[in-house]
């Protein structure tokens, strides 16, 4: 039961999306606690820590998501499309994280949760689309 259970759950697009995309939040995640930790400007850790997660959100989502193979075009696609995603998180990150630096990686969760959905959409009906 549970083995059908997760069988119909993974073939839904957004849930193997969700995984894929919670795969490099915690990259993302760890990324950015690891460059604040030693003490790198919130501003910057926010960024490169982005650009790793999007490498790791690439690949899973190529290969486990949209079932397609990796590439440098799609790739190049990909990225462009999370530039937006990558405005949301980051704004987000910055504006919560300056006003409460106690708080900067909860302010990184937030960032990262609200470009979600964005970058699933952009990704399912425009990125990877059939």
């Amino acid at each position: 039961m549970i083995q059908q259970l997760w069988r119909r759950l993974f073939a839904i697009d957004v849930f193997r999306y969700a995984i894929a995309g919670g795969s490099a939040a915690i990259v993302e995640l760890a990324g950015f606690a690891l460059l604040l930790a030693l003490s790198v400007s919130i501003e910057l850790a926010a960024v490169l820590s982005f650009f790793v997660a999007l490498i790791v959100n690439y690949t899973l989502s190529s290969l486990i998501v949209f079932k397609r193979t990796i590439g440098l075009v799609r790739f190049a696609k990909f990225a462009a499309g999370a530039l937006v995603g990558m405005l949301i998180n980051i704004s987000i990150t910055i504006w919560i994280g300056q006003m409460f630096p106690e708080f900067a990686v909860a302010a990184k969760l937030c960032g990262i949760t609200t470009a979600f959905f964005y970058n699933f959409m952009i990704n399912k009906y425009v990125i990877f689309r059939n």
